[in-house]
């Protein structure tokens, strides 16, 4: 972990102590803080869903749900949506109302970001694999670029949110083989 040596914690702090020859991390109390360290951690809190394009009632209880579990841990950092985002057959165009029953209605309100991946029901078809529009991966990526709270800038794509390191694949395009 790193270590910031200019900063001491007033409760818990973590000393080098030398022990049968070995160097060790050991727990020292606060009045005990001779070249004391304090690890600096940074912590993330995310929500990761799939499955969730339908704007039915139940999608958006899961969304109140959501909102208060991070709400009761101190707050979330971000959400990732895994894919099947439009439940039947994917966003007809980038400005498609189901993106304000699929995803604004029942999580606008948390205020954080979304990066979303594609699933096979996102490229229409039925989500059945005839028939795919492959062309409709773009409508999410356009409507990211609407909307700032909904994260996909491009079919595949890497982001780092602070230490979490996330790799968003569209994995239909590689189970058939669309993915050179």
């Amino acid at each position: 972990l790193p270590v910031d040596m200019n900063t001491t914690d007033q409760t818990h702090t973590m000393d080098m102590v030398q022990s049968n020859g070995d160097m060790s991390m050991m727990d020292m109390s606060s009045d005990m803080q001779d070249m004391s360290m304090t690890p600096v951690m940074e912590i993330r809190r995310f929500v990761a869903i799939g499955d969730t394009g339908t704007g039915s009632d139940m999608q958006i209880k899961v969304g109140q749900a959501i909102g208060k579990a991070c709400l009761d841990l101190g707050g979330c950092d971000f959400g990732m949506l895994l894919g099947d985002n439009a439940y039947d057959s994917g966003f007809d165009d980038e400005n498609d109302p189901k993106f304000i029953d699929f995803f604004e209605r029942p999580y606008g309100h948390l205020g954080f970001p979304f990066y979303a991946v594609l699933g096979n029901h996102d490229l229409g078809g039925n989500g059945l694999g005839v028939s795919l529009d492959f062309k409709k991966a773009d409508y999410q990526i356009l409507y990211g670029q609407r909307n700032p709270q909904w994260k996909m800038p491009a079919k595949y794509y890497q982001v780092q949110e602070g230490p979490v390191w996330m790799v968003g694949l569209n994995t239909t395009d590689i189970f058939f083989n669309r993915d050179q």
